[in-house]
């Protein structure tokens, strides 16, 4: 799912849902996401790549990763 450059704030709630469990990639790179990631992400456990690039993200709920596949995850700066 490709959702770059869209002016995003947060993380539309409509992609944390069960029923796109199989989704494999994210990309939410060069939005305005702040703040921290929701622990709602752990119901994509089949994500393989997730690009957060270019985003104000600041903290990571501690169990974010656990269960999940994100092989690949970018984070960039700025």
């Amino acid at each position: 799912m490709f959702l770059s450059q869209n002016s995003l704030s947060s993380i539309p709630p409509q992609i944390l849902q069960p029923h796109l469990s199989n989704l494999k990639e994210l990309d939410l790179s060069q939005n305005g996401i702040t703040g921290i990631l929701p622990p709602a992400l752990k119901v994509l456990t089949s994500l393989v790549q997730v690009n957060f690039e270019r985003n104000q993200i600041t903290a990571l709920d501690a169990g974010i990763f656990e269960g999940g596949g994100w092989s690949k995850v970018s984070w960039g700066c700025g």
